[in-house]
């Protein structure tokens, strides 16, 4: 009987450990990573007719970051921008979660600039 009991304490020990590594798991994937750098709001933001032309006149680089207008459409630049550099983004590659694209005749009051380890937010 006793036994019984330390294989029954062994998979009661195995089974709380799979469970707590995954908890862990999801935690890590499901926390935002920390903000080390804030992009200044003097990064310009200058609207045209078919795109934005962003410039980054922070004194880092920004490593491949994700483009937001009103939180909802998403343009994920795959390339750093450096700093003192600029970027165009045209209005056809911001998409939706359904893949519907940003109307470039819509205006938006909210635009967002995130990587991995940086965000900016600023309000129009």
């Amino acid at each position: 009987m006793s036994i019984g009991r330390a294989i029954a304490g062994l998979v009661l020990v195995f089974g709380l450990y799979v469970l707590f590594k995954g908890f862990i798991k999801d935690v890590r994937e499901s926390t935002p990573p920390p903000t080390q750098y804030i992009i200044q709001a003097d990064s310009r933001v200058i609207p045209d007719e078919t795109g934005l032309n962003v410039l980054n006149q922070n004194n880092f680089n920004w490593p491949k970051p994700k483009f937001y207008i009103n939180g909802k459409y998403v343009y994920s630049f795959e390339k750093t921008v450096p700093q003192n550099s600029r970027v165009y983004l045209p209005f056809g590659e911001f998409k939706d979660e359904d893949g519907e694209v940003f109307p470039g005749n819509e205006l938006f009051d909210d635009f967002d600039i995130r990587t991995a380890t940086m965000a900016m937010r600023r309000k129009y």
